[in-house]
């Protein structure tokens, strides 16, 4: 392996791995096509394999199992490529054959590295999950996803990423605990994280739409003018993202809050505190009358004359989201056309705005 040598005619034939392998091949096929031209389709299917395992809810012993795999199927393949590369640069000239190596080496010692301090922890921390998972009742499935939300502080997390809870989280704690108590309940009983995630979202969806309802016509325009100004802001930097929110598809994190203005999210804070401050403790108003949904309807119809999908978009933005820009367009004008409705049925069509984007 070490040495330069001439290949024999008798060595010269035999199948493609095998002349990889002995380094008969050029120095430019074996390293541009077995080397790096392999590598990238490896990495493509290893990204396709990690979008698909993404949208599913994995046992953690078939986690384990698909890692495990990886761990013997990556180290042959790098081996074959290795080798046949060293052999083949031993073959080409004094320089090649030394500075090929020492590159060879010194990309080993930094995979080495890698796989040291963070597949190797990575896999071990799997074949903990797979083992405790494992050494459940015979025939219980344990959905890895609702087991971590189970942890310690782990739901709170999870609640506070639901852009509602979250708000309600900062602006009246009090009113937030007894969400994280019903979730609990919720949680012990849920058979799949799935389906605890439907629920709910499907809860919080319902409890904004009676803090609207409930909250005085007058409370509502601090809060849908920051929401305008806010949507405005994501469909400018991320229409992707935008679409993400009202469609109640997006995490808030503290790199979201980063790129949204302050200013407006005191707003929302402010607006939010009022109608939720309104709502518990006032008695609940007339709901809206005839004149709040005819104003909604004359403002969605003047907006389909120039965009057909507009009530689609607006009534389930979550099936639209592959024209995230179209859907971000469509809420920026509605509501701005809303607010732009004189004082008293504003604030009225506003109170009925959560039940007609939902459709209702």
């Amino acid at each position: 392996m070490d040495r330069p040598h001439a290949i024999s005619p008798a060595e010269t034939g035999g199948h493609y791995l095998r002349r990889h392998w002995r380094g008969e091949l050029s120095l430019a096929r074996t390293f541009w096509l077995d080397c790096v031209l392999l590598n990238l389709l490896c990495a493509l299917m290893l990204t396709a394999l990690c979008l698909v395992l993404a949208g599913e809810t994995l046992d953690p012993l078939l986690a384990a199992s698909v890692l495990l795999a990886l761990i013997v199927l990556v180290p042959a393949l790098w081996a074959w490529q290795l080798v046949g590369l060293w052999r083949s640069a031993r073959r080409h000239g004094q320089f090649t054959g030394v500075v090929v190596p020492l590159l060879i080496l010194a990309g080993l010692a930094q995979t080495a590295y890698v796989v040291r301090t963070d597949v190797y922890p990575a896999f071990i921390s799997s074949f903990h999950q797979a083992f405790d998972a494992s050494s459940a009742p015979p025939g219980q499935y344990v959905d890895a996803q609702l087991a971590k939300l189970r942890q310690p502080g782990q739901l709170d997390s999870y609640l506070r990423n639901i852009p509602l809870y979250y708000l309600v989280h900062q602006v009246d704690p009090d009113e937030y605990q007894p969400i994280l108590g019903e979730a609990m309940r919720s949680l012990e009983q849920a058979s799949s994280f799935s389906e605890f995630d439907e629920l709910t979202k499907q809860t919080a969806s319902n409890l904004s739409v009676a803090l609207a309802l409930d909250a005085p016509a007058s409370t509502q325009t601090t809060f849908w003018q920051a929401m305008l100004e806010i949507t405005q802001t994501l469909q400018q930097d991320s229409p992707q993202d935008c679409a993400g929110l009202l469609a109640d598809q997006l995490e808030v994190d503290q790199r979201l809050l980063a790129r949204l203005p302050a200013d407006a999210m005191a707003r929302l804070q402010q607006g939010f505190q009022e109608m939720v401050g309104a709502a518990l403790h006032t008695p609940a108003p007339t709901p809206p009358g005839a004149t709040a949904l005819a104003d909604l309807d004359d403002i969605l119809g003047r907006l389909q004359e120039h965009r057909p999908n507009a009530y689609d978009y607006i009534s389930n933005p979550k099936q639209h989201l592959d024209d995230a820009d179209g859907v971000c367009q469509v809420h920026v004008e509605f509501y701005r056309q809303v607010l732009a409705l004189p004082a008293p049925r504003a604030g009225e069509a506003l109170r009925l705005l959560p039940t007609y984007a939902q459709g209702g």
